[in-house]
């Protein structure tokens, strides 16, 4: 069972979360909010300001508003995203709001249980190890830095943790034929 105090941005977020539904509403096959969790993170923005909440709050509930929906795809997910993923700083909060929902919703607890999986495993490691790929090691690497190298580090960072490379010429390697291909 995850032990995550309450804090305000899990208060502001279950409160604000679905908070653009009735905007996003369309049937399809079914009933469907497509673009809910962003397009409430922007309402939920404005109304952090509007009650003059701090940067830090606002960009923390955002940020879990944001990512609230990512849950429907967590078994899915590659090892190493789960673990990227897991270890934000905002995770457990996200964790919680979105135990809260299934439990008054549909009630289907396999992306919770999931999820504390991943969290049990991150534990395991004391820490997460750092980045081998660095926006540094591509420059180095001769690549030139662009709107690219974060999706590139990201990527990267994600195949370190799944055991695809643990040094950083194989880390470049992995770069070159997997990612830059």
């Amino acid at each position: 069972e995850l032990q995550c105090p309450a804090s305000p941005a899990i208060a502001w977020v279950a409160l604000l979360h679905d908070i653009s539904k009735l905007e996003t509403y369309m049937v399809t096959d079914r009933i469907r909010f497509h673009g809910h969790a962003e397009k409430g993170a922007r309402l939920a923005r404005k109304i952090g300001r509007r009650f003059r909440m701090s940067n830090e709050l606002i960009d923390r509930m955002c940020i879990i508003i944001a990512e609230h929906q990512r849950y429907a795809d967590i078994t899915k997910m590659r090892p190493g995203r789960r673990k990227n993923w897991a270890s934000q700083p905002h995770f457990r909060e996200l964790l919680e709001v979105h135990r809260a929902d299934c439990a008054a919703s549909h009630k289907d607890m396999s992306a919770f249980e999931c999820s504390l999986e991943v969290l049990e495993e991150i534990a395991r490691l004391d820490k997460m190890p750092e980045k081998i790929v660095t926006g540094q090691a591509l420059i180095d690497y001769g690549l030139e830095p662009g709107p690219a190298f974060k999706d590139i580090i990201v990527t990267a960072y994600e195949a370190q943790l799944e055991g695809a490379f643990s040094d950083i010429e194989s880390g470049l390697e992995y770069v070159q034929k997997n990612i830059l291909k």
